[in-house]
């Protein structure tokens, strides 16, 4: 197996956030929230999203200043190799608890609307050797591939959108906002937002030249506009409702399962789920090989890839087996890594200013 980490463009920079931005939140993430905050969740994505914007603004201004340096080497050098290790293994169990988080929801998708009856080892079969070889290959090969199947996945949500709208004649019924419990489910649901983490790990290989920023805030900024209108979407189509409906991007086309012979369009949300999470997996197994590759520096890669392996089916097979407990998980774990991670990548670019 050929290995390239070589750099990649402002363009694949943005398909890569715009991919980021729908990881563990087009799904059950609306339905989960619309049942706790009713029209709130839209308001809750919001805010969410604007930390996510921050991180990518603390990206912008740490890149800038540092444009051929790793993230892992300004750390090492500020702060020493304890404090490097130490971020090293808590950014791993981030992505690992992300990673763990997307598969546990697509897996019960995926059973609930085409595989019933299939095993668990049959998802992780089709899905691992994939993922692993995708990020073991390299971001640049990463990137291209991206860029190869973006405008497919861009009008296929965009088309997605446009139905969804159609097919929407409910009015959204408004209740009182109530601050304390908008600030909890915030951040109860905050682990399946800070994606933007993954663009720290790989800063020495993203090349992008002064006039290419806007691109980069482009695509993200579009990727944000299409999560929150799925949301807005999905809480228009079913108002009241939306608790029953869980699958939020999927059901956006229930009311048009065929349309003028065609066939099912409803398998049109499923190929691009399936699509995105092979992607967005791939991104967080490579952030994991790239955490260890700073902790275990003389180790092949290739022992990381079996190790990540062995742990992420021990885990999706042995504790988070079903939709209640991986909840609980996102709720009571994921969310503490995600408010860690807004912290403290913020606080540790402020002191690398400071220190230079």
């Amino acid at each position: 197996m050929l290995r390239r980490d070589d750099k990649i463009s402002a363009w694949q920079t943005g398909i890569l956030i715009f991919v980021l931005m729908f990881a563990n939140k087009v799904l059950v993430l609306p339905s989960l929230v619309e049942g706790k905050a009713k029209w709130e969740v839209i308001l809750i994505f919001g805010l969410l999203f604007s930390f996510e914007s921050m991180l990518l603004a603390v990206f912008y201004f740490v890149k800038k200043r540092n444009p051929e340096t790793s993230f892992f080497e300004l750390l090492k050098n500020r702060f020493g190799n304890v404090f490097l290790i130490s971020v090293c293994i808590f950014l791993f169990f981030y992505f690992f608890s992300k990673s763990v988080f997307l598969y546990s929801i697509i897996r019960v998708f995926l059973r609930s609307v085409m595989y019933r009856k299939c095993a668990n080892i049959l998802f992780v079969v089709c899905l691992l050797p994939v993922v692993n070889f995708v990020a073991y290959a390299g971001v640049r090969s990463f990137g291209r591939t991206l860029q190869i199947f973006f405008p497919i996945l861009f009008f296929a949500i965009l088309g997605c959108l446009i139905v969804g709208v159609l097919a929407s004649k409910n009015d959204l019924i408004f209740y009182g906002l109530d601050f304390k419990s908008f600030a909890l489910n915030a951040f109860k649901y905050s682990g399946a937002f800070g994606d933007m983490a993954f663009l720290f790990l790989i800063m020495d290989k993203i090349k992008i030249k002064k006039s290419q920023w806007k691109v980069v805030f482009s695509l993200s900024a579009v990727g944000m506009a299409f999560v929150v209108a799925v949301c807005v979407v999905f809480v228009f189509t079913y108002s009241s409702t939306a608790f029953l409906h869980p699958f939020a991007f999927f059901e956006l086309l229930s009311f048009v399962k065929e349309y003028e012979g065609l066939g099912r369009l409803d398998i049109i949300p499923v190929l691009v789920i399936m699509f995105l999470t092979y992607f967005q997996m791939a991104v967080y197994f490579k952030a994991m090989l790239l955490t260890m590759e700073n902790v275990f520096v003389k180790t092949d890669e290739k022992y990381f890839v079996g190790f990540v392996d062995v742990m992420f089916v021990l885990v999706v097979s042995v504790f988070l087996t079903n939709l209640s407990t991986t909840l609980w998980f996102v709720q009571h774990v994921l969310s503490v890594f995600s408010i860690a991670v807004f912290v403290l990548l913020p606080f540790i670019s402020i002191c690398l200013k400071r220190r230079e």
